[in-house]
């Protein structure tokens, strides 16, 4: 967990009625990658996401186009918001970043849908068939938050698979998440470098 997500994680649970509307303000005037997705992580702990949600589906229809590009990118985490809505920013949005971003957060949605999947398997799976669910969730999830305590964890779904299992699937996440940080650099300072 980077050091602004667990910041944002700490804000939630000291006070999530406050923290929300300051999150995502940050969120939406942050370009750095990292710190975003941490934000979103965090986002997804609050006890009532029915709030978080809400805001994101305002967030898409502001006239801003930098406030509807941010909850293009919020709306590939959360799967409460309907479909319709990002499909809708990707196609009728006349802004091309605010469309690249809702493409972004398809993919994410339906990332995060084949880890709901996947999920469902390693609780029924044995042996080898278990060591190639737990591999292909690591590398269809987002690694941190695979590792966290929320509803998508894959803790729970190898709990009784064994230490072997365990150790291997702490060193892919681990793996996978420097993988991914090195991306979101690579990634931000591209962003910068296109505005």
């Amino acid at each position: 967990m980077s050091g602004g997500e667990t910041f944002a994680v700490f804000l939630i649970e000291v006070d999530a009625d406050r923290a929300v509307p300051v999150l995502l303000d940050s969120f939406i005037k942050t370009d750095v990658l990292t710190l975003r997705r941490g934000i979103a992580r965090a986002l997804r702990s609050v006890p009532n996401r029915e709030r978080v949600t809400q805001s994101i589906s305002e967030m898409l229809e502001s006239m801003d186009r930098e406030v509807r590009a941010a909850g293009c990118d919020l709306a590939g985490w959360f799967l409460e918001i309907e479909d319709w809505k990002v499909w809708q920013s990707a196609t009728d949005d006349f802004d091309r970043r605010v469309q690249q971003r809702a493409l972004g957060a398809l993919q994410r949605r339906q990332s995060l849908r084949n880890c709901q999947e996947l999920l469902k398997r390693p609780a029924t799976a044995e042996n080898f068939e278990a060591w190639v669910m737990a591999d292909a969730l690591v590398r269809a999830g987002d690694a941190e938050l695979l590792a966290t305590d929320d509803e998508l964890s894959i803790w729970n779904a190898i709990e009784n698979k064994g230490m072997s299992v365990h150790l291997a699937v702490e060193r892919w996440l681990k793996k996978r998440a420097e993988d991914i940080k090195r991306d979101e650099k690579w990634e931000t300072n591209r962003n910068r470098e296109d505005q």
